[in-house]
């Protein structure tokens, strides 16, 4: 029965995984301008690869804790899969806005499951802390590319109001590279 439980637990997050990769692989195109502290798209993967796999250990461990009982906390942690498992498509349609605010969803989300595994059984809620920590930073990384995208939409929307510029080149995909001089100025040059 334990040997069973171990794989429910693993296999449940590795198709979450799975099945948001898939779907997001779609949308990496329209994210094409990261900021320099980003880490390359590979290491992505692998980083969410070892964060669902850890999960399934908090997982596992808090129902071996329980006596194979099922408990609330676990109920959370599988709406947050669910939520994670929609990430995906939300990634894939492109608006870096509401990217950035589904994921500030999933951190705090994430955090008060942390919180209850935590409270039930801390050695789960510590297995979980590193998904915690990287949501934060992916939250961070989401809100500074719907930050570049404003500013960019902002100086393409001047430079059409100052020059006559065709309808399709509002859309320019061209990556905008931002040089913070001062606080007060910003420098925007057109690759």
């Amino acid at each position: 029965m334990e040997l069973l439980s171990i794989f429910f637990w693993y296999l449940l997050p590795s198709t979450v995984y799975l099945i948001t990769y898939i779907t997001m692989r779609k949308g990496l195109k329209k994210f094409n301008s990261r900021p320099a502290y980003a880490p390359p798209g590979w290491f992505f993967s692998l980083i969410w690869f070892v964060l669902y796999m850890l999960q399934g250990t908090a997982a596992w461990l808090l129902m071996r804790h329980n006596g194979s009982a099922w408990t609330y906390e676990l109920t959370m942690y599988c709406v947050h899969l669910g939520l994670a498992l929609l990430y995906g498509s939300v990634f894939s349609k492109g608006n870096k806005g509401l990217t950035f605010l589904y994921t500030l969803m999933l951190l705090v989300y994430g955090a008060v499951v942390d919180g209850f595994f935590f409270k039930k059984y801390a050695w789960s809620g510590w297995i979980l802390l590193p998904t915690i920590i990287w949501l934060a930073f992916a939250t961070w990384l989401s809100f500074t590319i719907y930050q570049n995208a404003r500013i960019s939409r902002q100086a393409r929307k001047n430079r059409s109001d100052s020059e006559e510029v065709e309808e399709d080149e509002l859309d320019d995909p061209r990556p905008v590279t931002y040089r913070y001089t001062d606080w007060e100025t910003t420098e925007i040059k057109f690759i």
